[in-house]
């Protein structure tokens, strides 16, 4: 950050950067492509002030290095309880008022509830998931060739992989599938209605309740059964924390893989060149994956946070209680960290690391697993479905961009 001050924060006599922020989240002006506001921002600093759906502001992190920095630094806090934190519409206050989950916590809470999923997400631990990952696409794509027409990849291919893959690994009956998938997407949109979001959210929670009684009756083999054995009977989590536990493991489980899997799909379709080789060299399906993770970073809003006390971004003071959102999007587009941000270069090199996942204590903790899906989803499309294109042009998919996760509602193709 730099070392020279200026300015106010959000409550002072001046705004600085725009004396009327920027309603926020922005559209996209292409559906690849961030909204044209982030490199404007980024060009006048780090951080600009913004307006959020209630009228509220916040302070937006467009920069790399100043994006980690927040991430990094405990003083912007993940607390959504405390006055001041930002929220991106009215269905997700519903939802963070109803279904608090420990991401929204700080430490030493967040730390003590997070250790116990630790061990599950471990790389050597998620490794083993490999081939029922790698036998799950396989056996999709088999299904997708001998279909012969044209396959909507989404509901066929992208949305299964992760769905199945968080069944398996919770210990939740796959049928059930639909139930998690059809709330989520109430849970997650912002056109929903605050009626709307409580509903879906109770219903939510209402069917995690009966999985965990379930499971504490007679615990199975899954990651859900494990928790009941090992912390829930020895006193140190809650029925109810299981249950948030349990709303948080689901969803970004399977929605946010789900659409990044989406948009690696759809990039394959446009440039299929660039992929090859992917499926026989693992350092080149190494880049490639981290390329895709950089250049969609499938959340598409932000981070947000609450400053605990006053604090400098670049050369703006921010005061104790004001909004801060760090547009991973933003960052990992920012031109001074990456060279032609806004081009996909497959071979691009690893330094410096993209923020896809965030960063800091509250990391993404199923990276791994992620990462896994991304890559074995790449490998069995490279080598069974060479032929696959779009069936429509990029600009006339159904984008959902308004959503907390960028994707597309359908990608029709051929095979």
């Amino acid at each position: 950050m730099s070392e020279t001050t200026t300015q106010t924060g959000l409550s002072g006599p001046d705004l600085p950067h725009s004396k009327a922020p920027c309603p926020f989240p922005m559209p996209r002006a292409h559906p690849l492509d961030p909204p044209p506001q982030f490199a404007r921002m980024r060009d006048q600093g780090p951080v600009a002030p913004v307006e959020l759906w209630d009228g509220s502001r916040a302070w937006l992190v467009t920069r790399y290095e100043e994006a980690r920095t927040v991430l990094a630094d405990r003083r912007f806090s993940s607390d959504v309880t405390r006055p001041g934190f930002p929220t991106y519409y009215e269905g997700q206050r519903a939802v963070v008022e109803l279904a608090p989950s420990f991401i929204r916590t700080d430490p030493p809470e967040h730390s003590r509830l997070r250790r116990m999923l630790t061990r599950d997400f471990m790389l050597r631990q998620v490794e083993t998931l490999r081939p029922s990952v790698r036998h799950t696409v396989d056996s999709l794509v088999k299904d997708i060739r001998a279909g012969g027409g044209p396959v909507d990849l989404i509901k066929s291919l992208a949305l299964p992989v992760p769905s199945l893959t968080v069944c398996r690994l919770l210990g939740i009956p796959y049928e059930d599938h639909e139930i998690f998938q059809e709330l989520t997407n109430v849970n997650l949109s912002r056109n929903s209605t605050r009626e709307q979001t409580e509903t879906a959210t109770h219903d939510l929670l209402s069917w995690l309740d009966d999985l965990v009684t379930a499971q504490e009756r007679e615990p199975g083999d899954g990651l859900l059964g494990r928790l009941v054995v090992e912390q829930v009977r020895a006193g140190r989590l809650s029925h109810d924390d299981l249950v948030a536990m349990a709303r948080l493991l689901v969803v970004a489980g399977h929605e946010t893989t789900a659409n990044m899997l989406g948009m690696t799909l759809l990039t394959y379709m446009r440039q299929p060149r660039s992929f090859d080789g992917v499926d026989t060299d693992p350092a080149k399906l190494k880049s490639a994956v981290e390329e895709l993770l950089r250049y969609h970073s499938i959340i598409q809003i932000g981070l947000a946070r609450v400053t605990t006390e006053r604090v400098r971004i670049g050369d703006t003071w921010i005061g104790p209680g004001e909004g801060v959102i760090v547009s991973l999007l933003a960052a990992n587009r920012d031109e001074r960290a990456f060279a032609t941000p806004d081009a996909f270069v497959v071979d691009r090199p690893a330094t410096p690391k993209h923020i896809a996942f965030g960063f800091g204590v509250h990391q993404c903790i199923g990276q791994a697993l992620a990462r896994l899906e991304v890559q074995e989803l790449l490998c069995g499309v490279v080598r069974q479905l060479p032929g696959l294109r779009p069936l429509t042009d990029v600009r006339d998919m159904p984008f959902r961009g308004e959503m907390t996760v960028h994707g597309v509602h359908e990608l029709w193709a051929t095979v």
